[in-house]
């Protein structure tokens, strides 16, 4: 199972694929850089733990503070101009294999 966190200045964004479909999440954001804790307290919002997940991609306000794992979950650091560009292909219906 893979998810993702955005850290923002207001709300903190998540998304994950569960069961074949997307959920998505939002919580209020605590105002300092992210925390495991927070990114635990942000995955039990959406019914998840990171020892369910594979991958967590991560990004926004001073992601790259967060370990490279939580438990055996890998977190993967996205530059936010690189998250948004990836986030309007999926939402657009393309993928990394029509890169040209």
């Amino acid at each position: 199972m893979q998810a993702a966190i955005d850290f923002g200045i207001s709300n903190t964004d998540a998304v994950a694929r569960v069961d074949g479909g997307l959920r998505h999440w939002t919580l209020p954001s605590t105002g300092g850089p992210p925390t495991v804790a927070f990114v635990r307290q942000v995955l039990a919002a959406g019914g998840l733990a990171p020892e369910e997940l594979s991958h967590l991609a991560v990004t926004g306000g001073r992601h790259q503070n967060l370990p490279p794992r939580i438990a055996e979950c890998v977190l993967l650091h996205v530059g936010e101009v690189e998250a948004i560009g990836r986030g309007g292909q999926a939402l657009a219906g393309y993928g990394p294999e029509d890169d040209a």
